[in-house]
């Protein structure tokens, strides 16, 4: 009975707002309101519960000193309770009423600020929501109560019951699909890119801006007119019936002969697979061919089945056999000609890239940041055996076939953006299979500096892959016909089970994120529902700093602007490598954000400096590789490839002060090696 006297206190305090008319005070009260009730809720509890203990002391014939004391503290409690009892029905009935004429208030700025249409009394409709909301509150209440039961009626009408169904066009053609199975250097793009090439119109989807860009070369340098189309750039070619695009700018709006979509194993991806399962049910052709990986060739079969289409399937088997060797790899002593040295991050391939080119040994660096058109000159120059091996992260897991020999794998970890984690055998099987290049070497071979892992290798060439089992799919723009709050909205919609099992929703807390981030910035209520859309789901890194402050600051033009707004082209930085390929994606997002908005912009500009800007990160990679050489940062003391730390050990005994590591970024300690005995 202790909370008593602070119930109270309260009640005598919020009396007088009342009577003051001090509605600014009451408005921002809520939350004490709730915790009031729960005082008054908690002191009906311990009164309870104190009977019912009471009830049992007295049906004890003897009682014992400790017993008989608890048993008069009892008595005493519920006199004060039994006391104070119409105070505190009074109480309750106040603060509730108060509570209604606090949360009134906020709704109405809430409302207003996020343009929603339901009504504060809409909202506590029935006894449920009514019960939920004095624990919880008026805002609480719309988002967990009243939203998914509002929204899930209207997102169910908006969208069709069934994925496949939103492509109308789609369902009343008659489809048939090819699907071509096989390992990494197969021959099964091959084949379907020539079939592609013989029709009179034709899509060809493409994982990689860089991959889209090679179709879209090798259709116009065969007399086959081709168009381009990816986020970053659009190219159209006079009398053009093919197109080349990546398969997120897939157009569902035409009719082809054939189509081609690549690297259908990427359903599997939690962030793009979404785009692979909408261009299956989606394009419109008579001929399909999907070309796939093994292991995801049941997935494919049931959404095609599942659209009433039908398929063949044809496997594709290596020409050439992939070995490992079981000879020791030292590096860089063993490295040869033809090699392709894996790594895992962009620090690591510069790193061992330096210490090769000490050694005068040309290399041909590839890693996910380098601009399509940087990534391409590299590729010549590794094809016109200007550079004699290739240091690459995964990235060459995907992309152009390369005269490779062997691959080597100079670590055995890669980082997910969550954890270090060992290699999926997927991982190692795609990446391995770039080794022996049909038409060039009869086998290809890999390799690795841990002798440890050279039986799992051998066991991920071999092994049987488990199946992809789910399709992604992503919320579309049809979310917008649906009234409410957006955010609302996308919760909701991944709140609702997919009608089939084969069906998993991509995860949203990238898109709420992003909302949020708008809302801190106080021009939320500026945006159409559309524009905000827009804002989220264009493609960038928001986990680069200058890249997500550019993108706010287009988002705040886009917001404060008129019909005739446009943006700002980004700047040129200091001429320093990671600089120059944060302003390569700086373009992109100028390119992106122009034209999802239809804002004038200046594409001879964007052409021009992408251009620019690759050839200037190729002569980095080319000419000031030996800059990334490990060297002692006190001494200058040149370090193994793999060193772990920024100073060698002699001064870091002798010299280095602990307290001198805050002059370092912590990237300085992480290069992703472990120390392993090297051939220095």
């Amino acid at each position: 009975m202790r909370l008593i006297n602070s119930i109270k206190e309260d009640y005598k305090l919020y009396k007088t707002k009342l009577e003051q008319n001090d509605w600014e005070f009451i408005k921002h009260s809520e939350k004490n309101l709730i915790r009031h009730l729960q005082w008054i809720r908690s002191t009906y509890a311990e009164h309870s519960h104190n009977k019912k203990l009471l009830q049992e002391l007295q049906g004890k014939k003897k009682l014992k000193a400790k017993d008989l004391r608890y048993k008069n503290e009892l008595v005493a409690s519920i006199t004060v309770f039994e006391r104070e009892k119409d105070f505190l029905e009074e109480s309750e009935a106040f603060i509730m009423d108060l509570m209604l004429k606090s949360s009134r208030l906020i709704w109405e700025e809430y409302s207003e600020n996020f343009q929603i249409p339901h009504s504060f009394d809409e909202i506590l409709n029935n006894e449920k929501n009514l019960k939920f909301y004095y624990s919880q509150g008026i805002i609480n209440t719309y988002k967990m109560r009243f939203v998914p039961k509002f929204l899930s009626d209207d997102i169910k009408k908006a969208f069709p019951e069934h994925p496949k169904d939103e492509f109308e066009e789609a369902r009343a053609m008659k489809r048939h699909f090819i699907i071509h199975e096989g390992g990494t250097n197969s021959g099964k793009t091959y084949n379907s890119i020539q079939r592609l090439m013989s029709a009179k119109s034709g899509l060809y989807l493409a994982p990689l801006r860089l991959l889209a860009l090679e179709i879209f070369d090798k259709l116009n340098a065969n007399g086959v007119p081709c168009n381009l189309k990816t986020g970053e750039e659009e190219i159209i070619k006079y009398n053009a019936y093919h197109t080349s695009s990546t398969v997120e700018k897939v157009d569902l709006k035409s009719n082809y002969e054939v189509v081609v979509i690549d690297e259908a194993q990427m359903l599997a991806d939690e962030q793009r697979g979404a785009a692979w399962t909408r261009a299956i049910l989606g394009v419109r052709a008579a001929e399909i061919h999907i070309c796939c990986a093994l292991h995801a060739t049941e997935i494919v079969k049931t959404l095609i089945k599942d659209c009433d289409d039908t398929y063949e399937v044809i496997t594709h088997v290596r020409d050439t056999e992939l070995t490992v060797e079981d000879s020791e790899f030292r590096f860089p002593s063993s490295v040869k000609e033809g090699d392709a040295l894996i790594l895992f991050s962009r620090r690591s391939v510069l790193t061992a890239a330096a210490a090769l080119e000490e050694r005068n040994i040309s290399c041909s660096i590839i890693y996910g940041g380098l601009p399509p058109e940087t990534r391409k000159l590299q590729f010549e120059k590794f094809l016109s055996r200007k550079s004699s091996v290739v240091v690459s992260t995964d990235a060459i897991g995907m992309g152009v076939n390369l005269p490779i020999k062997r691959v080597v794998f100079l670590e055995k970890s890669k980082f997910d953006g969550i954890k270090e984690r060992p290699l999926y055998s997927a991982e190692i099987k795609q990446i391995a299979g770039r080794a022996g290049r049909k038409g060039i070497y009869e086998e290809g071979f890999v390799n690795t500096i841990f002798p440890e892992i050279k039986k799992r290798l051998k066991h991920s060439l071999t092994c049987y892959e488990e199946p992809i089992s789910k399709a992604y799919l992503a919320p579309t723009e049809d979310i917008l016909k649906v009234a409410g709050e957006l955010e609302a909205k996308l919760k909701v919609w991944a709140s609702l089970d997919p009608i089939e099992e084969f069906y998993e929703k991509i995860n949203i807390d990238r898109l709420i994120n992003l909302i949020n981030i708008i809302k801190q910035m106080g021009i939320f209520k500026r945006l159409t529902e559309e524009q905000l859309f827009k804002c989220i789901t264009i493609p960038f890194d928001e986990g680069e700093s200058p890249i997500l402050n550019l993108w706010k600051d287009y988002v705040r033009i886009v917001a404060t602007g008129d019909e005739n707004s446009t943006l700002f082209k980004p700047s040129f930085p200091e001429e320093e490598l990671l600089n120059l390929e944060i302003y390569y994606r700086k373009i992109d997002l100028y390119y992106s954000f122009s034209k999802a908005f239809n804002m004038d912009m200046d594409e001879k500009w964007v052409k021009e400096e992408r251009s620019r800007v690759a050839k200037l990160i190729d002569e980095h990679l080319r000419v000031r590789i030996i800059r990334f050489k490990k060297r002692c940062r006190i001494c200058g003391k040149p370090l193994p490839w793999n060193f772990m730390h920024p100073v060698c050990d002699q001064c870091y005994v002798m010299d280095f002060d602990s307290s001198d590591y805050d002059m370092y970024d912590e990237d300085d300690f992480d290069f992703g090696f472990e120390d392993l005995t090297v051939d220095e």
